[in-house]
């Protein structure tokens, strides 16, 4: 046995009494490694590496505290003592480790400290591959993502599990999640990142760029497109498993995955286990899928946003119809165009050409739909009518961001139970739709065909649509119950669907109601920092049971 490894085993007997922290004793020969078995799950000829690297996971978690103590929001409070807890227990274990090999090999453990001249530094192994799988009309495109691993030099562990990540809702194709080493704080591609922690989970995570951004950032994106971002996804954990396992290291014996998402990213984690339970694809070995605030049900969304008359995100609209617009078959089929359902002042926004261009983030765009009522001259010289309401706490109300009224005192008031901004759902989508949504009316601004293609494309994508999971699925849902953007009846939805004539609910269902951080953007943090590890936990290790319950007062700033 190599001197480094008994080194570690030394280390690591006398370090496992820190129950909060976990690592895995390994070796470096490849023949006491257990490889996964069978063939390989993907064509390597297939892949090919863009860049690699390494960071330490000091200096990794210290730029994103530096970045969230820059921030003053809820959710930068959040974030900046969950980075600071990581790297504090990262440097706690460090220490200890270090303490303890220099009680075996010496005085100072200088020999251990720099184990075959490698510092024990814990740090992040990642590279972007590109993977050829198929768009909507089955043709090959070679989209690109990200893998993340753990690595120290006293032992380099293998990662016994697999994490699926599943990222949010981006315009910008910046935020990619192969653009890893330039992602700020908030991006939950980082988030993700932490499910590769050296000292806890030591998970291999895989998250794909959706079609649309990194390699395909030329693509239209397929928003809400279940069935096909999904199988995107499959194909690209396949490749990154097949890579890793062929020129990194191996996965232990009886490895497992889940896939875990916020928002857009929910859906898709939920929809990657449909399609891995609805095709059979047991060489992924995915056990269940943790899912928060997410689209599950485009219908109900639209019905919901058309009851309350509200868009907090009116972003979400134009991504909706451009990817039923983009994608569907049978929309394609009609010649739809965006202008079919939504207003001419929304669609001069410029809001479509702003996500074809994929060069602002959904705060950006929220911004210049904000100020646009106000300044037009500034956004494309725009001379329409579409405006945002904005709370003004002066006033104790929302009202419009114009110029006649560019003067009253406007501010978020949390207290207020309101959120920072939303447009009237008239100003986006034309009479026609809401009339058909809202009470099944047609024969007005939209033709009648079109109206059934696009409510016949959501229903397609409700993630409960002709199917069911099976009970030990570990199937995991959280939602905020006042979420603004995506809101509850998405959960409500698939609770209704589902809970019919079952003994045994085959889903966890956990309402979120928090007093300060139960708005969307705040409840991914929450999401991520405080509830979304124990619960990948509880399905790996089949504690998962199903049933309903109510998460409260785990964050409190």
């Amino acid at each position: 046995m190599k001197r480094k490894n008994l080194l570690w085993m030394i280390a690591a007997a006398l370090t496992c009494g820190l129950a909060t922290m976990t690592l895995t004793a390994c070796s470096d020969d490849d023949d006491n490694n257990d490889a996964h078995e069978g063939q390989p799950l993907y064509d390597v000829a297939n892949i090919k590496v863009i860049e690699s690297g390494r960071i330490s996971v000091t200096d990794f978690y210290q730029r994103l505290i530096q970045s969230a103590t820059e921030g003053n929001a809820d959710e930068d409070e959040m974030l900046t003592e969950f980075y600071q807890q990581q790297l504090a227990g990262i440097k706690a274990y460090e220490q200890y480790l270090r303490d303890s090999l220099a009680n075996v090999s010496g005085a100072n453990g200088s020999e251990g400290a720099d184990t075959d001249g490698k510092s024990m530094t814990y740090s992040y192994e990642w590279t972007t591959i590109r993977y050829t799988t198929t768009d909507v009309d089955g043709n090959n495109i070679e989209c690109s993502e990200l893998l993340v691993w753990p690595y120290n030099a006293v032992c380099n562990p293998n990662p016994d599990h697999v994490v699926i990540g599943c990222h949010c809702t981006i315009t910008s194709n910046f935020e990619r999640p192969s653009n890893f080493s330039n992602l700020g704080h908030k991006n939950d591609v980082n988030m993700l990142a932490c499910f590769a922690n050296p000292v806890s989970q030591e998970a291999l995570v895989i998250v794909p760029d959706y079609q649309g951004y990194g390699a395909t950032h030329g693509d239209s994106h397929p928003y809400c497109n279940r069935e096909v971002t999904a199988r995107q996804v499959i194909d690209g954990v396949k490749a990154g498993i097949t890579y890793f396992e062929k020129y990194e290291k191996k996965l232990e014996k009886n490895w497992k995955s889940v896939a875990v998402g916020y928002s857009q990213g929910g859906a898709v984690a939920a929809g990657v286990l449909r399609y891995a339970q609805e095709h059979g694809l047991s060489d992924l070995c995915l056990a269940g899928a943790v899912c928060g605030d997410g689209p599950y049900d485009p219908v109900a969304t639209l019905k919901q946003y058309i009851q309350d008359d509200r868009l907090y995100m009116p972003v979400a609209a134009a991504l909706l119809l451009k990817g039923a617009v983009d994608t569907n078959p049978r929309m394609r089929e009609l010649g739809c165009r965006y202008e079919d359902f939504c207003t001419k002042d929304y669609v001069d926004t410029g809001i479509f050409t702003w996500l074809k261009d994929k060069e602002m983030t959904t705060e950006d765009i929220q911004q210049r739909l904000i100020q646009i009522g106000c300044d037009p001259l500034d956004f494309y010289e725009y001379r329409g009518n579409f405006f945002m309401y904005v709370w003004s706490k002066a006033k104790e109300g929302f009202y419009p961001f114009t110029k006649d009224v560019s003067k009253t005192e406007y501010d978020f008031d949390r207290s207020s139970d309101k959120a920072l901004s939303f447009c009237k759902v008239g100003q986006c989508f034309k009479q026609g739709v809401i009339d058909y949504f809202k009470e099944g009316k047609v024969g007005g601004d939209v033709p009648t065909e079109k109206l059934k293609a696009l409510e016949q494309c959501l229903k397609e994508n409700q993630l409960y649509y002709s199917w069911k999971p099976s009970k030990d699925s570990g199937f995991t849902f959280f939602h905020s119950t006042k979420d603004e953007v995506v809101p509850v009846c998405n959960a409500e939805a698939v609770d209704a669907a589902w809970s019919a004539g079952a003994s045994d609910l085959p889903f966890a269902y956990y309402k979120y109601d928090n007093k300060r951080t139960y708005y969307h953007v705040a409840t991914g943090s929450a999401f991520y920092v405080s509830y979304c590890g124990s619960k990948v936990n509880d399905i790996l290790k089949g504690k998962w049971k199903g049933g309903r319950h109510t998460e409260k007062g785990g964050i409190t700033y």
